[in-house]
């Protein structure tokens, strides 16, 4: 029996136009009333995920900024921050971009800093569909928040344009590409399976009873985490190796579908 489902949001629960899918309350109803937990798992700031469901954080378990931090209510139940070793070694290499923005997240908010050579109005204009807090700040020196990690976002492309960067930290850090335009550095043993794992821990569910959405790379852990796994059918080619099913895509409105079809028909998925 499925006890926790986790969802990726962007590109996997959500619409191409960021919305959540029409049926997704009722389909929160039907498993809270079934006594399963639903979590949240995103590379979004926290806060950012309180917005997305300000009417059921009673219901919600949020998994944010690639796993770093899980919250149920106003309890944390798993939290992996930067200290000052790390971001002596990390933030050098993110003031050294040419194009795109650099952002340290904190549990607060998200922070850029403000390049002292061109100009980034177009990349901050787009940030609200991703950030609900975030501000430019002269350091990062200056920021009164615990750290989790570090994001880039280059319009032009993370996978050419700012992967070989950060590459040579691949050895000590998590580099991951978390969407087309989207690279995330976090602690190695910050990521979404280390975070289901403790919420599992947490909640006494097992990898037999937990189901998995993703579409991304950052996905992987996580899928790895629950028997019932699903790459979307946008998903990243490389992300299908950790899944044992399929999904409908985010525009088809995947997980939702999904999700009733396991509660109609969970033969079909044994």
């Amino acid at each position: 029996m499925i006890r926790l489902i986790a969802s990726d949001m962007d590109g996997t629960l959500l619409t191409p136009e960021h919305r959540l899918p029409k049926d997704f309350e009722d389909i929160l109803a039907r498993m809270t009333d079934l006594g399963i937990f639903f979590a949240a798992a995103s590379g979004r700031q926290y806060v950012n995920l309180v917005d997305c469901f300000p009417n059921h954080l009673d219901q919600i378990v949020l998994v944010s900024n690639n796993g770093a931090l899980v919250r149920k209510g106003d309890e944390t139940i798993h939290v992996t921050a930067m200290i000052e070793a790390d971001r002596h070694i990390i933030e050098p290499i993110g003031r050294r971009l040419k194009h795109g923005i650099f952002i340290a997240q904190g549990i607060h908010g998200a922070y850029v800093e403000q390049p002292k050579d061109r100009d980034i109005d177009d990349y901050m204009s787009a940030m609200p569909s991703f950030f609900t807090k975030i501000r430019t700040v002269e350091s990062f020196d200056l920021v009164d928040d615990t750290l989790l990690n570090f994001s880039v976002c280059d319009f032009r492309g993370t996978q050419e344009h700012v992967l070989p960067f950060f590459m040579p930290l691949a050895d000590r850090y998590t580099v991951r590409l978390s969407g087309d335009s989207w690279l995330d550095i976090s602690l190695p043993e910050s990521n979404k399976g280390e975070a289901i794992q403790a919420l599992q821990s947490y909640l006494g569910i097992t990898y037999d009873e937990t189901a998995a959405f993703g579409d991304f790379l950052n996905d992987a852990e996580m899928l790895d985490h629950a028997k019932y796994s699903f790459a979307m059918e946008n998903a990243h080619p490389d992300l299908v190796k950790h899944a044992r099913f399929r999904a409908p895509s985010n525009r088809d409105h995947g997980v939702v579908k999904t999700i009733l079809h396991m509660l109609d028909h969970p033969q079909d998925y044994s």
